[in-house]
Parts: C-alpha cells; structure tokens; sequence
C-alpha cells in the first residue's frame, strides 16, 4: 500500500508574527530538555545533521 504524505494546515486568525512566536516557544520548550543534557554533558550533539534515508522503489 502507497505511503500517504502527511499534510498539515492551520487556521490562526492573529498575525503571522504572533503565530511564529507561539510556535518557536513551543519548540524551544519542546527542546529545551536536550539542551539541558548536552550543557550537562549527558548527552553530545552529533557532528553532522541528521541523514535522511532514501526510499527503496
């Protein structure tokens, strides 16, 4: 069965820059336990960017 591509939309009536600030908060809290194991030195940022693996087909 053919793998569907996800498509998401939203619907924010405010400005675009308010839309971008709530969601730059909610991806800086969202990481914001990582930065807080690498500052610790728990955990080490890896060297390159995450690959993408190219699909067999």
């Amino acid at each position: 069965m053919k793998e569907r591509k996800r498509n998401y939309r939203f619907h924010d009536p405010n400005p675009p820059q308010a839309a971008a600030a709530v969601l730059l908060k909610i991806l800086m809290e969202a990481g914001a336990a990582r930065v807080e194991r690498v500052l610790a030195g728990e955990e080490e940022l890896p060297e390159k960017g995450p690959e993408k693996t190219k699909k067999a087909g």
